[in-house]
């Protein structure tokens, strides 16, 4: 883990409320797996008071004079996400990470059959989704089938960096802009049918707490291993303030345990969250 002052590459506006921040951070991007998350002091003074954490959306290049850039793609929601569309090129941030652990990889097989992984993001959840894809295209040798869920057309930018990794991509769109009409959750179900979910080893999931619950238990009723990358509100990021605790199952007595998503977290094994708690 580590504190710097970062120097902002860009900070583009993507649509009127989608933006893509780009700082050098070479110490952080040389760690940073996917999964794991920073937190940003976002205003020089006392409001907001508290940090905010952004997962990490994209990482590299790192040959270009010897600096590693860290992509955050973020959505303007508060005021502190209102703030941060302020900073310009050639500011400097204070950035803690990278932070939390990250996604757990499936063992390579030497099935003649390639395994299969499936990638399912809701809307902003699609952020670490994106570093896993380019990660896994990358290291393993993995087919790699995304699903998408977006509320409308405004949202299809979440879309386009999975197109050019050569990812089976398809999206649900609960306004019918593009693709399938409902929910991912829905497109979900269809795509582990019929018997198709044999080839998937594992999937992986981010996005609101009751897609993550729904996604969840289609997962495990087609026997498909499945992590989820909680959404929380993590004011500090290294597990001091517990205000980001979360129940999951523990086997001894009374069943279950409180864990930090900022710490044991955000990457959990499915089957054992707590779901509605």
């Amino acid at each position: 883990m580590y504190q710097i002052k970062a120097k902002i590459i860009a900070n583009r506006r993507i649509t009127s409320q989608y933006y893509n921040l780009v700082v050098d951070a070479p110490q952080i991007a040389k760690f940073a797996k996917p999964g794991q998350f920073v937190n940003l002091c976002i205003s020089k003074g006392h409001e907001p008071f508290l940090r905010k954490p952004f997962s990490i959306y994209r990482v590299g290049p790192k040959n270009v004079r010897k600096k590693s850039k860290i992509e955050l793609l973020y959505k303007v929601v508060g005021k502190g996400t209102d703030i941060l569309t302020g900073s310009k090129t050639g500011d400097y941030i204070d950035i803690i990470g990278p932070l939390g652990n990250g996604f757990v990889f499936p063992p390579k097989t030497n099935q003649k059959q390639q395994s299969k992984i499936i990638l399912i993001g809701g809307g902003i959840g699609v952020v670490p989704l994106l570093f896993l894809a380019e990660y896994l295209k990358k290291h393993s040798s993995f087919g790699i089938s995304v699903l998408v869920g977006i509320k409308s057309k405004e949202e299809s930018l979440l879309i386009r960096d999975f197109d050019k990794l050569d990812c089976q991509v398809k999206v649900a769109a609960e306004d019918g802009s593009r693709g399938f009409k409902g929910l991912v959750t829905k497109l979900l179900k269809e795509e582990l049918g019929f018997g198709r979910s044999s080839s998937f080893c594992m999937s992986y999931t981010c996005g609101p707490s009751l897609m993550l619950e729904k996604v969840s238990k289609i997962a495990e009723k087609n026997k498909v291993p499945c992590q989820v990358c909680l959404e929380a509100y993590m004011a500090c990021g290294i597990g001091a303030c517990l205000g980001c605790a979360v129940k999951v199952k523990n086997g001894a007595s009374p069943g279950f345990k409180y864990v930090r998503v900022c710490k044991e977290g955000p990457v959990f094994d499915s089957r054992q969250v707590i779901w509605g708690e």
